[in-house]
């Protein structure tokens, strides 16, 4: 099912018509998690098939990562963007990562 709010009011001319065929995964990390003016957002929403991902390392987050209350803010947006991406049929996966995994 197209995500038809989330396009821009241009559709990607230069983007060749296989390459929409295919999955387009979205990446948010603890610093971005909007929705509303998300370009990548809007690019992905002409694919067939859309995946949100939030990415998290608690290691990379360093000595001034978010802890404490910018935790429970950022956990409050997170419930938000899943909330709204699911009113768009997408699933917001979560997963905490390992520095250096790759």
């Amino acid at each position: 099912t197209p995500n038809n709010n989330f396009r821009p009011t241009f559709p990607p001319t230069s983007v060749p018509i296989p390459t929409l065929q295919k999955t387009a995964i979205v990446l948010f990390h603890s610093h971005d998690v909007r929705v509303h003016d998300n370009v990548a957002l809007q690019l992905a929403s002409y694919h067939r098939r859309v995946i949100p991902v939030f990415l998290w390392s608690r290691a990379e987050q360093g000595r001034w990562g978010v802890t404490g209350c910018l935790e429970v803010i950022l956990k409050d947006a997170l419930r938000h963007l899943e909330t709204k991406l699911e009113r768009h049929d997408l699933k917001l996966i979560c997963r905490e990562g390992v520095t250096g995994c790759l």
